[in-house]
């Protein structure tokens, strides 16, 4: 909104843009948590309405686990690579 003003646009227009803006980040926030909840509901509760929790595990969720595959495979052909 500051740079608008001082930028020229009229003050009404820089308003609205940052009413805008401030409704866009609470939708945003929102809406990620409402789908946080449900996935979380989705997962821990079973047909029966009952708390599952041996699908609660401290295991490293699988995208990180495939990254530190990848990771470890890059570092292996690298290492061949020099050592050859």
């Amino acid at each position: 909104m500051t740079g608008q003003i001082i930028g020229g646009a009229p003050i009404m227009d820089a308003v609205k843009y940052q009413q805008i803006i401030m409704f866009m980040i609470s939708a945003s926030s929102a809406l990620s948590v409402l789908t946080t909840i449900c996935v979380c509901i989705f997962i821990c509760i079973d047909g029966s309405h009952r708390l599952r929790t041996e699908r609660i595990t401290n295991a490293k969720p699988w995208i990180f686990a495939k990254k530190d595959d990848l990771i470890s495979g890059i570092r292996n052909s690298l290492l061949c690579c020099v050592v050859v």
